[in-house]
Parts: C-alpha cells; sequence; structure tokens
C-alpha cells in the first residue's frame, strides 16, 4: 500500500487537459494556473459572488494538491524531470529546425519510467463519447487485477482497479486512477463548504466517482462527505492512489465505523508504512518529505538562474510551508474545508495569506495572484512558470503558449507569433515569460517543426 518506487509520480498534465471558457474554472497542475469564468474583479476575492467563490474554492483545492500531495508533487517532479530530457536532447541536434514529439526512451535516467507509471496510475481514459456523464452509475464494487510490469529490472504489481459501470445495459469497466480521486475531492470540498444553492451541478463523471463507489462498501458512508474527503487526501498522499483508496475501504467495511473519522483517518495515518523500491521503509510524513524535496529541486532547477531568485523563494517558502502546516497537522485540509465559507473561515485565511494563489485569470484575460512573501515578485515574474509549462508542450508538439490571451490582455506586445511560433520571441532583454525562458535556456538558435 506504500509507495513501490523512488521515481514515481501522478501526473495529470499528459495533455492537454484544462477546459475551455464554457466551463466554470479549471486549474493547470505544474503550470500554477487558476482559471474562473466571469468578468470579476480578481484582486477582491471577499467581493465575489456565492457561485464565483465555490468554483474558486474547486480549483484552489487542486492548487493545494499540486503542493501538498505526493501525487502532485510527483507530477511537478516528472515534469521537471521530461523538461530536463526534452533540452538536453536539443542541444545535441543540429542548430536549426528539430522534430516533435521528443520522447524519451527507457534508460538508467527513468524518465521514461516515470511518465509509463504515470500513465497508468492517474488512470485519465476517457469513457467513450456515448456514455452519459451526466447520469453515470457505478454498479459494482472494484475487481482488482494484477499486473506485473518489468520497469529498469524491478519487478512491479501494479495492479489495475477496474470499476463496473452499465453502458446501455452492456457490462462495462473503467480504470479507476488518481484523476478521479483528484476529482472527487474538489467536489467534496465544494459540498462540504457550500453546497446548495450556491454550487454547480457537475457531472457523475468524474465528480462523483467516490461517492459512488463506497456505496458498495459502507452505504451510509456516501452521506459522511468531511470522512470522504479525508480518503481522498490521505490517498492522494501514496502512489497508487486508487489501490490505497480501495485498501482502505475494504478495511472499513471489515471493522465498521468504530470510532470517529478523525481516528479512523488518524490510525490510518500512523500505522501507514512506505516501502520504496529498494525495500527501505519510511513514514507518512518522511515519503512526504522525500517527495517535496524532489519537486523543489526540479523547480530550482527550471528556474536556476539569478533572474528567477524571487520566483524560487515563493517557490520554496509556499512548498515548505505546506508541508509543515501538513506535517504538524495531517488533517489540516479537512479543517480547510470544514471551515465554512470563505470570508469567514479562518483556516483559508491563512492560506490566502500565507501561500496565497497561483496566477489567476478570468473571462476578461485579466490576470493577478495573491502574494504576501515578496511584494517584487510581480505577476509576470510568476507566470514564468506558466511559461514553462507551455514549453513542455511544445516539446510533445503543440505550438501555442498558454500566456498569449493574458499579453493580449495587459496590453503587451503581441502577435500571431506569440499564439502559433512563441520560440520566436526569445530574446535577451523586454522579453515575455515564454521567450525569456526560451533564450536562458539555450534555445534561441533551436526552433520546433510544424507538423
Amino acid at each position: 500500500m506504500g509507495n513501490f518506487a523512488e521515481n514515481f509520480n501522478c501526473n495529470f498534465m499528459d495533455d492537454k487537459r484544462y477546459l475551455n471558457l464554457e466551463t466554470l474554472g479549471f486549474y493547470m497542475p505544474n503550470m500554477f494556473h487558476l482559471h474562473i469564468r466571469g468578468s470579476v474583479d480578481l484582486s477582491k476575492w471577499k467581493e465575489w459572488d456565492k457561485e464565483t467563490q465555490c468554483t474558486f474554492f474547486h480549483e484552489y483545492i487542486h492548487f493545494l494538491q499540486d503542493i501538498m500531495t505526493s501525487t502532485g508533487l510527483y507530477n511537478i517532479y516528472v515534469n521537471g524531470e521530461y523538461l530536463s530530457y526534452a533540452t538536453n536532447h536539443v542541444y545535441k541536434l543540429p542548430k536549426g529546425e528539430f522534430e516533435r514529439p521528443i520522447t524519451p526512451k527507457h534508460g538508467v535516467d527513468n524518465v521514461a519510467y516515470n511518465i509509463a507509471i504515470n500513465k497508468f496510475v492517474n488512470g485519465q481514459i476517457g469513457l467513450p463519447e456515448h456514455v452519459d456523464v451526466n447520469n453515470f452509475k457505478i454498479t459494482g464494487k472494484p475487481i482488482v487485477k494484477d499486473n506485473i510490469k518489468n520497469y529498469n529490472g524491478q519487478q512491479i504489481n501494479l495492479k489495475k482497479i477496474c470499476i463496473p459501470f452499465s453502458d446501455n445495459g452492456n457490462f462495462r469497466l473503467f480504470r479507476l486512477g488518481g484523476y478521479h480521486i483528484s476529482e472527487s475531492m474538489a467536489y467534496l470540498a465544494e459540498q462540504i463548504t457550500y453546497g446548495n444553492p450556491y454550487m454547480a451541478k457537475s457531472p457523475n463523471y468524474p465528480y462523483c466517482i467516490v461517492e459512488q463507489l463506497v456505496d458498495y462498501y459502507i452505504p451510509q458512508l456516501s452521506d459522511n462527505k468531511q470522512f470522504l474527503f479525508a480518503l481522498c487526501d490521505l490517498a492522494m498522499n501514496y502512489s497508487h492512489p486508487a489501490k490505497v483508496l480501495v485498501d482502505y475501504l475494504e478495511i472499513i467495511e471489515k471493522k465498521g465505523i468504530y470510532t470517529k473519522w478523525e481516528d479512523i483517518i488518524g490510525d490510518f495515518i500512523s500505522n501507514s508504512i512506505n516501502v520504496s523500491g529498494n525495500g527501505n521503509t519510511f513514514s507518512y510524513i518522511d515519503g512526504l518529505c522525500e517527495i517535496k524535496n524532489m519537486a523543489i529541486k526540479s523547480l530550482n532547477k527550471r528556474f536556476a538562474t539569478i533572474d528567477h531568485y524571487l520566483l524560487r523563494k515563493w517557490i520554496n517558502i509556499i512548498i515548505e510551508t505546506a508541508f509543515e502546516w501538513r506535517k504538524n497537522d495531517p488533517l489540516i485540509l479537512s479543517k480547510l474545508v470544514s471551515g465554512g465559507q470563505l470570508e469567514s473561515n479562518n483556516v483559508f485565511n491563512d492560506f490566502i495569506t500565507l501561500i496565497g494563489t497561483p496566477l489567476l485569470s478570468n473571462s476578461k484575460n485579466e490576470t493577478f495572484f495573491y502574494n504576501s512573501i515578496d511584494k517584487k515578485l510581480t505577476k509576470r515574474k510568476l507566470a514564468c512558470i506558466t511559461a514553462a509549462g507551455s514549453i513542455i508542450y511544445i516539446m510533445k508538439g503543440f505550438n501555442d503558449c498558454d500566456l498569449y490571451e493574458y499579453c493580449k490582455a495587459d496590453n503587451r506586445c503581441v502577435s500571431e507569433t506569440c499564439e502559433t511560433k512563441p520560440w520566436k520571441k526569445a530574446r535577451f532583454l523586454c522579453a515575455c515569460p515564454f521567450g525569456h525562458l526560451w533564450y536562458g535556456w539555450k534555445l534561441k538558435e533551436y526552433f520546433p517543426k510544424i507538423n
């Protein structure tokens, strides 16, 4: 039930996952970008209507998953390792045009190994188009299947957690993964903190998967949304969240709800021992600490030069602060969601004051972020994280920069080139975040082939 390899991650960004402007909001993992629909003044969150606050809170939970859970931190790490691989791959090529996508090959550097396990454990495989996601219904307990894989000479049983559902009367299965648990957790946060009438009804798939699943273990458990939220949060702190969640549900079914749910979660945490790929054991918090250090090191490597000092400082403070809160109180996120709506939520006040937000945007493409760490860190400098994510996309075969519309709304000097060939903006002085990174990473004389 623990981490089955040292280099393991759950990456929620295998493809461009964020949604269009018809959605209420989205969060872009690893890119630290949160979008909410509407034209609200981003600098005055206390004045937002309740529906907007509720949407923001859902996406803010995803931000906290990024910096406070093992799966989120591993996601940061694996993207950083891919970025290093891709840029080093380009450096070895003749200057000029290079082919994409850049796909790591299996070898001693573990980059391809990370990606392969990530794709499996994430479980973000779409349902057939004809399946009604709004009325989606699980029809039974998971079917757990052995799935032996050989990664760099190490035998790992990546168990498949297959969930049955009915598709027009036909028996079908989908594979449960971190994606479903992540979305269920954020939707549970909405329900606990806001509930009706402020929250919009979301499709059953993927947002109600955990609530439906527990009905096949202890039916009344689905009404205890705080317990379910804590279970999701706990599962997200292991390298195979779906397997861990099912393991804990089986324990609860066998023992029953024998005491307060907070004590049950506490027992799970105190009795959890992670096992690394080399057979060493370590505690729940030690495992999270190791992953946290890997993520910080990866981000520091992305932004290693003196001009990114303030950004590195911000990254280190928010992740280290979040880790210390988790270390001192494993139920800190549960206390956040049970603390009431945001204006009167003391725990949220601590988060927004001491950690702040990622880069925020609205439907007018305005941007802002809450930052009390160092006022010299502007949103333009913070946007380098999103720009780095766009460069990852470029290496995978996309052509656009995700900052284009925001630069345009800020009346920056933009052109069609920024949207379709942003690498041409690389220069030493007065560069945009994307161009600054492409130049600083010594990629100026390389450009991707347009397929």
